[in-house]
């Protein structure tokens, strides 16, 4: 391996180490700060065709649960980004006011059901994502 594959390979560990530290210190500043955050949670769902107008009418079923603030389900759209997520048919995102209000979410008996009622029509186990957001 020539030495530039090692010093490129070693600048990258250092950023990976270096990005998670960076977002450790984000993450408890953000609770030190007097400024409002929310945690954003995003799911992507691959399913066929047919189940998908089903799968985004069921989604909106969370929108009972108190916890659960500005919900947004949709489709994929395909914009000629080679990066896209293609993979993931319909997105669900929502907010919550805390860690622990999402936690509610997930033991909260619709979101289970939900789970549980979807499994039969989901092509693979959806992905998710979740980022906190300053909402000042």
């Amino acid at each position: 391996m020539s030495c530039s594959y090692i010093k490129l390979f070693i600048l990258s560990l250092t950023t990976v180490f270096v990005s998670c530290s960076n977002t450790d210190r984000l993450t408890k500043a953000h609770r030190a700060s007097a400024k409002q955050y929310a945690l954003v949670h995003t799911v992507y769902f691959e399913v066929e065709e047919v189940h998908c107008q089903a799968l985004i009418e069921a989604l909106y079923s969370v929108s009972a649960i108190t916890q659960v603030h500005d919900l947004k389900v949709g489709t994929f759209k395909d914009l000629g980004d080679q990066r896209a997520l293609k993979d993931y048919d319909v997105v669900m995102q929502m907010q919550f006011k805390d860690e622990q209000a999402y936690q509610s979410y997930q033991a909260h008996p619709v979101h289970l059901k939900l789970k549980k009622d979807l499994k039969p029509i989901l092509s693979a186990p959806p992905a998710t994502h979740d980022f906190i957001i300053r909402i000042d």
